[in-house]
């Protein structure tokens, strides 16, 4: 037996036992206060590494690129709460440099809806 099968099989076993003793937890434990906001929160915070680690991270350098420039984009949509049609020209605008390679940022951030935005 190879060692690949043996990791195999012990992840397998892991991942049974992990489940196992989940559900054999008393549900009293399970229906505390501090234990539901905890459990609110993992997803979030899993979540929020995952969009940090893919954001920030080039193998083992620390960069900031267009990445950054999409998160900050979701950012604001998600505070400000814009129209759908916003949502789309920034899409176009970052597609466009995707698409072209990124060598060069002649699409602006585009505030359609928000001409007072352009001024600088």
């Amino acid at each position: 037996m190879s060692a690949i099968w043996i990791a195999v099989i012990g992840a397998s076993l892991t991942a049974f036992l992990n489940k196992y003793i989940g559900h054999s937890v008393p549900e009293k434990w399970l229906n505390r206060p501090s234990f539901m906001r905890i459990n609110a929160l993992v997803p979030i915070v899993l979540l929020s590494a995952l969009v940090g680690v893919q954001t920030f991270a080039n193998k083992k350098e620390l960069v900031i690129d267009q990445r950054f420039v999409g998160v900050l984009v979701a950012l604001v949509a998600l505070n400000s709460k814009h129209h759908f049609r916003w949502l789309l020209s920034q899409l176009q605008s970052h597609l466009r440099q995707f698409i072209t390679g990124f060598k060069e940022l002649s699409a602006p951030l585009v505030f359609p809806l928000m001409p007072h935005l352009m001024a600088r």
